[in-house]
């Protein structure tokens, strides 16, 4: 089981998508409360090519809530996460994680990411994604795979960057580009009310027989 308040923070050193001032602020404050915290520059690489790291924390601070929670999900965190929004959350952030002021040894690091790849990528918002199937139909680059009635984000590394089609096509809104500048895209705007399973169902089945009217008409045009 993770200590309590094992934190990891993202300072989104690639694309500077959170406030200088306030992440000073954060940074001192836990390292003074003796919070066991990893800092990285960059969550989204981390979640692609060191996923582990998730496993070792239970706190998120970085960006939107959805968004973190998002990254949670695709790195595989199976384990409740609290996240935390450097822009608008410190004061509850602090007030939440330097209640208990400890002293732990060797409680702080700072990790660096390679840069010879801008982690610019979808993740899903498995609250709101009705599993349709549009957005591995749509992407023409092997982002997405859709294996037993699952979408899934398989190859990020292929997303061509600074490039959000899908998230704007995504009928439930439930695509996530988290270094977006786009409120509706990059997980601001907080969706966080899902869907009842009839709507997810309509919606599903209202998309299903649009590509299976669009596979007859190719096939009539052949």
């Amino acid at each position: 089981m993770n200590p309590p308040n094992s934190a990891i923070l993202c300072k989104c050193q690639i694309y500077h998508r959170l406030d200088d001032e306030k992440l000073t602020q954060v940074i001192t404050a836990l390292k003074d409360a003796g919070v066991r915290l990893r800092i990285t520059e960059d969550l989204c690489h981390d979640a692609v090519h060191h996923p582990e790291k998730f496993r070792d924390a239970n706190v998120f601070i970085g960006c939107h809530h959805r968004t973190l929670q998002a990254l949670c999900d695709f790195a595989g965190k199976s384990d409740q996460a609290t996240v935390f929004d450097v822009n608008h959350d410190v004061e509850k952030l602090l007030d939440t994680l330097t209640a208990t002021p400890s002293d732990h040894q060797d409680a702080y690091s700072e990790d660096t990411v390679c840069r010879d790849w801008i982690a610019w990528y979808p993740v899903i918002d498995n609250n709101r994604c009705v599993d349709c199937g549009k957005c591995a139909d749509f992407c023409m680059f092997g982002v997405y795979a859709f294996e037993e009635k699952k979408v899934k984000v398989v190859k990020p590394s292929g997303c061509k960057t600074d490039c959000p089609a899908c998230a704007r096509m995504c009928p439930a809104n439930a695509i996530i580009f988290p270094k977006s500048t786009e409120a509706n895209i990059n997980g601001a705007l907080e969706l966080v009310v899902k869907p009842d399973a009839k709507q997810n169902e309509s919606l599903r089945a209202r998309l299903q027989a649009r590509k299976a009217s669009a596979r007859l008409f190719k096939e009539d045009v052949k």
